[in-house]
């Protein structure tokens, strides 16, 4: 009798149709066999026919209701459908049913690092390192739960133990790893030590590369912490993407339409982000999609999910064409490819391995990338780099990998709608603060905290005694942790008149910048949308340009505005710049005024849509 042994092993051989002949035969035999049937579901996932798996499961759970591989089917069903909020209940009851089954638990721990939940995580994959120590597969997986909540040494010992234990296994994205792992945050002295230990392993592994089929989940990082050191970050970003380049070569991919004549009609332009949302990306970006002449431009957005919020649906409805991209590497490129697009526009690039991984291959005659992530991509298909005049300092063009292009007479390269105010503003005793003393308050994510900054804010603090540092917490604990080890060490006088809110919501976040005496820019990495946001309300912003874009972007605002109160020539400067906003109400009063009565120019400026309009119309003529 044909048996089920016998269509697993079809299975295993890769056979799926003699697989599912062997199990239609004996279901004919028996239709009531839940083995059979969940065997047949399982093939019916692998092929995208999730209706039919669901139906067989659904006639196997009635059969054997506490049958764990049927719920284990389930949980890979749904996983396999995108329904990782579903999978997880059923992966649950499978381990709940059968405690001692190692896969169900793996399945279980990768689904909760999906949705996002890292410390559930690692609860569950260290219960298969008791079942199964040293499983390099789960070592793996624990390293980037760990790394997603910015637990780095606890990922590089995870990847270290997982090579260890396979160094045969040609697990070549192990080295990939440790050689990106970059520290969240750097300590005093750390950073010239973490790029020169970053630019050895990289190197070493460009030298010898493995082979890497699916950069983005078999690696799933990119360089985005080195952009916070202050430093020029062009070679090693380009040693970045050779790296991949010789492991990776399908990330080169061409669309066919690239070598070919382009016809006559409005450009096609696309717009491409994972964040077109309520993020700093999504603030920024939707101005220029919806304001870029459609009578000129076939307007296309490229997103990964189905938007859901109303910066996501916003977007949607601005463009001609809203594409949701599969997310597997391949399909997107090809699915973009068919759009045969004249401009791919990039709004960031750097900040998530899907765009990183895309922007290698050449999916349009002119590609371009923006300061959603305000560093070079080091990537060859990378055309232009769009920024504008007060950005950049002079020579910025040898930063870039990509061609420079500086938009004229703005600002910013964005087209910002005017943030919303909340009708009533929240008071400090509704946010828990004290009534008394300055409120400093540094809003920004705390990762572009330099080391070098820290002086700063213990020389504010102990220049104004009855002031408070007000900052926003990570809402990963371990990076609130490490800089207020940080503050201990640096500031210890000083470090307990650091308060941490917790994040907030848009209209509340705006009540804080309002209520606030004075705001701070971080330096080297400062505020965009923050600055704007702050400006909109009429607030000051202290802020020190450097020599990289990423540590100008408040300074080309004030420079548009007329305003240079707030601009610090160095730290010190800064120090005196900020107390005395804090101290003087009679200054702060009048910057108050000065940014209130200029900085109109600042939103829903018609020439930041002229500029974005002239030089792309330029490069097709």
């Amino acid at each position: 009798m044909i048996s089920l042994e016998a269509a697993l092993d079809a299975l295993a051989r890769n056979d799926s149709a003699l697989a599912e002949s062997i199990l239609d035969s004996i279901l004919h035999k028996e239709p009531r066999h839940a083995g059979a049937l969940c065997l047949r579901a399982d093939i019916c996932t692998r092929r995208g026919e999730i209706k039919s798996a669901f139906e067989n499961l659904a006639r196997a759970l009635e059969l054997e209701p506490r049958n764990p591989m049927i719920h284990f089917t389930v949980g890979r069903a749904f996983e396999r459908a995108g329904h990782l909020e579903r999978a997880e209940p059923a992966y649950r009851h499978t381990v709940e049913l059968a405690p001692g089954l190692v896969e169900a638990h793996s399945r279980l721990g990768n689904c909760l690092l999906e949705l996002g939940r890292n410390r559930e995580s690692l609860e569950v994959l260290g219960r298969v390192l008791e079942l199964r120590p040293g499983h390099a597969a789960t070592l793996n997986t624990m390293g980037d739960a760990h790394r997603g909540i910015f637990q780095m040494e606890d990922a590089r010992r995870c990847y270290e133990a997982a090579l260890a234990a396979e160094p045969q296994s040609g697990r070549g994205e192990l080295r990939i790893k440790l050689a990106m792992l970059v520290p969240a945050l750097c300590g005093p002295g750390e950073i010239t030590k973490v790029r020169a230990r970053y630019a050895s392993e990289v190197a070493r592994v460009e030298a010898d590369p493995p082979l890497i089929l699916d950069p983005v989940n078999e690696v799933g990082c990119t360089y985005f912490f080195l952009s916070y050191h202050g430093l020029g970050d062009k070679d090693l970003n380009v040693a970045t993407s050779r790296m991949f380049e010789k492991a990776c070569p399908s990330l080169l991919f061409t669309a066919p339409h690239c070598g070919q004549t382009r016809q006559p009609g409005r450009l096609r332009i696309g717009f491409i982000s994972q964040n077109f949302r309520n993020h700093s990306i999504g603030r920024s970006s939707r101005g220029i999609i919806a304001k870029l002449d459609p009578a000129r431009f076939e307007k296309t957005v490229y997103f990964f999910h189905e938007p859901n919020d109303e910066f996501g649906l916003f977007i949607r409805d601005q463009a001609e064409h809203a594409v949701v991209l599969p997310l597997d590497l391949d399909s997107a490129r090809r699915r973009i490819a068919e759009d045969r697009l004249d401009i791919l526009y990039y709004q960031d690039i750097g900040m998530d391995p899907m765009t990183y991984f895309l922007a290698f291959a050449r999916l349009a005659p002119l590609q371009c990338v923006r300061h959603g992530h305000p560093d070079t991509t080091g990537i060859r298909n990378m055309d232009w780099w769009i920024s504008c005049a007060g950005f950049e300092p002079e020579g910025a063009e040898a930063h870039y990998s990509e061609r420079l292009v500086k938009l004229r007479g703005i600002a910013a390269p964005t087209y910002y709608f005017r943030p919303e105010s909340p009708e009533a503003m929240k008071t400090r005793d509704q946010f828990g603060l004290e009534p008394h003393g300055r409120l400093y308050t540094c809003p920004q994510t705390l990762f572009k905290f330099h080391p070098d900054f820290d002086s700063t804010l213990a020389g504010i603090l102990r220049g104004d005694p009855e002031g408070r540092l007000v900052l926003i917490a990570s809402r990963h604990e371990a990076l609130t942790q490490a800089l207020l080890r940080r503050f201990g060490q640096a500031m210890p006088d000083v470090a307990d008149r650091v308060t941490f809110l917790q994040p907030m919501p848009h209209l509340d976040f705006m009540s804080l910048l309002a209520i606030s005496d004075v705001i701070l820019d971080t330096t080297h990495f400062c505020g965009m949308n923050t600055s704007l946001q702050a400006f909109s309300l009429g607030a000051p912003v202290v802020t020190l340009p450097g020599d990289y874009q990423r540590s100008r972007h408040t300074a080309s605002m004030y420079w548009h505005m007329g305003i240079d109160a707030c601009i610090a020539k160095d730290g010190d400067d800064y120090v005196r710049i900020a107390l005395r906003l804090g101290l003087d109400p009679a200054f702060r009063a009048g910057v108050q005024a000065d940014i209130r009565e200029r900085c109109g120019g600042l939103f829903e400026n018609p020439q930041v849509v002229q500029e974005f309009e002239r030089v792309f119309t330029e490069a097709f003529t």
